[in-house]
């Protein structure tokens, strides 16, 4: 096992090579790409570069698994989402339909209502004009019997 003063040697060293490296990155696109300039050999300056190189290869793909599962859980929860606006908007129009359907149908009963209270009316009418000529009928037939019986009896008494 390595101690804490060996850990810490191999942390400064990697973090110098790594100011070495951003520094000749920002020199390079101040002086041009035309101009070369030795780049430094890590392995010669840190002898830990191939295992540190192997452990930013780790931790490349463990960032990028990391990242595949956020991905992956933001689009299941949007897709969860996409699901539930999609319901609640079918309710909506379901709800919508069905007062649309309760209305026509309350028209519809209304316009029955109306027109079985026409025909029971016309129905009404008619009977009672039946009535009135009945009732006609026999009041001329009696009118016509109480003129026979005034005729037959002033035919007696003459």
């Amino acid at each position: 096992m390595e101690t804490k003063v060996e850990q810490r040697k191999q942390f400064e060293c990697l973090l110098i090579q790594h100011v070495k490296q951003q520094e000749e990155l920002g020199q390079r696109s101040v002086r041009g790409p035309f101009e070369e300039k030795k780049m430094t050999q890590p392995a010669q300056e840190c002898p830990l570069y191939e295992d540190t190189d192997r452990q930013v290869s780790a931790a490349t793909v463990i960032q990028a698994g990391w990242r595949g599962r956020v991905t992956r859980a933001r689009v299941t929860a949007m897709h969860r989402a996409a699901v539930i606006i999609q319901a609640r908007w079918r309710g909506v129009l379901a709800r919508r339909s069905l007062a649309l359907m309760r209305e026509q149908r309350r028209k519809f009963i209304w316009a029955a209502t109306v027109i079985q209270a026409m025909y029971r009316g016309y129905w009404v009418r008619c009977k009672l004009r039946q009535v009135m000529q009945h009732a006609k009928y026999v009041s001329d037939e009696e009118n016509s019997l109480e003129e026979d019986i005034d005729l037959n009896m002033n035919e007696e008494v003459c």
